[in-house]
């Protein structure tokens, strides 16, 4: 990772703790990280990996695991309202002490010199404050816009939302910092417009697509039915309510035959329970719930298309393991997706994510079979070329 990795000392990544819902996607991106930097560096640095809840889940060598507790795993056991409030107000300001003093420890007791901030904890300012008062190096890699997230989740009057909806300790976080990585242009185009900010940003995804895993589909759109895929998990900002108000439009307007899966879970999946149960779309549309990623396959081999609506995305692997399997895409032209996605080549770009927008563009695509055949080729092609192991590992030598 150039001239910003160290030759002796380790290296520390550092993210929130992963819930059990949202948690789950975060284990790709770290496993890929810890991979480009033990296949740099080898057995010559250590990793030190500061984080928590399903971060148990990962498996990986040569990583020392600093664990950082949850909310879930307090036991508040009063009921009454005002004292549960207060403790659990205590709870977190607990949960973020720790990450600073893990921060000194990893520095103090283990040498670390250099620390990347993922997955969000880049609000989290007074982290990467306490790195740069010890004068070590912090690396910010972008996986997302979690400010817009959390406005999203504040509009939709989620507690969650409010805390991460600091504009200001994002920004902070960024002036602070010695290296900003992106994974597109796109991403950062709106985003960050401060000439000294955008003097730090380096474009480099991370994301390693193991295609012994997702094996492209060769027997591709011979299902009895047009199956519609959605895969991630159900909270404001990825859009699938619109998706699901959607689907009804799709059949019951456009007359078009079809199915909806619905793989993944959250907040929001009692709510569009209701909404499948109030249209009568209980034969139409299916909600899979969570699935293992390295189950996800025979579902992508299901699908004819995947659909992903946000309203907010960094680059999320589901539409790069869709790729690899030859699935078309249509996706919401935000984060990097517009990068990855080019409309009628590699994929499909939604004019906007309402559900007017959804119904009206998958019931032109969806019976469009030429078109669609020449994409899902064109995007496999376009994944197996820049998404291997090799091509991400080369690419993290240079630009972080």
């Amino acid at each position: 990772m150039g001239a910003y990795m160290a030759k002796d000392g380790h290296i520390a990544i550092v993210t929130f703790r992963l819930s059990k819902i949202t948690g789950r996607a975060a284990l790709s991106p770290i496993a890929d990280l810890i991979k480009i930097i033990s296949s740099i560096y080898g057995d010559r640095n250590k990793i030190i990996l500061i984080s928590g809840g399903e971060i148990l889940r990962l498996k990986a060598k040569n990583v020392i695991l600093l664990y950082v507790k949850s909310i879930d795993e307090y036991k508040i056991t009063s009921k009454n309202k005002v004292v549960r409030s207060i403790i659990i107000v205590l709870a977190r300001l607990e949960i973020l002490l720790s990450i600073i003093s893990y921060i000194i420890k990893s520095i103090l007791t283990y040498g670390t010199r250099i620390f990347i901030f993922t997955l969000g904890i880049e609000v989290f300012f007074p982290a990467v404050l306490t790195v740069k008062i010890f004068n070590k190096r912090a690396i910010i890699v972008l996986a997302g816009d979690i400010v817009e997230i959390g406005n999203i989740w504040a509009s939709s009057r989620s507690i969650r939302g409010r805390l991460i909806n600091n504009r200001i300790n994002w920004m902070l976080s960024m002036l602070f910092s010695d290296l900003i990585i992106a994974y597109s242009p796109s991403f950062v185009k709106n985003k960050i417009r401060i000439s000294c900010l955008l003097k730090k940003v380096r474009f480099a995804p991370h994301h390693i697509i193991d295609f012994n895993t997702f094996t492209y589909n060769e027997n591709y759109g011979k299902n009895k039915y047009n199956i519609v895929g959605f895969v991630g998990r159900l909270t404001p900002e990825k859009n699938v309510v619109n998706l699901v108000i959607a689907f009804d439009n799709l059949i019951r307007s456009y007359k078009v035959d079809a199915k909806l899966f619905i793989i993944g879970d959250g907040i929001l999946r009692n709510k569009i329970e209701e909404i499948i149960e109030r249209r009568n779309l209980q034969d139409y549309v299916k909600i899979v719930g969570w699935v293992p990623r390295e189950k996800l396959l025979s579902y992508y081999h299901l699908f004819k298309i995947l659909v992903l609506p946000s309203y907010s995305e960094g680059l999320p692997y589901v539409v790069l393991e869709a790729m690899a399997c030859g699935v078309p895409v249509l996706t919401s032209s935000v984060g990097s997706l517009p990068y990855i996605v080019k409309e009628g080549i590699t994929g499909f770009l939604l004019e906007s994510p309402s559900a007017s927008s959804i119904a009206k563009k998958l019931a032109i695509i969806i019976q469009d079979e030429e078109k669609l055949e020449k994409v899902r080729k064109t995007s496999y092609l376009y994944v197996k070329k820049n998404f291997s192991s090799e091509n991400i590992i080369s690419n993290g030598k240079t630009s972080f």
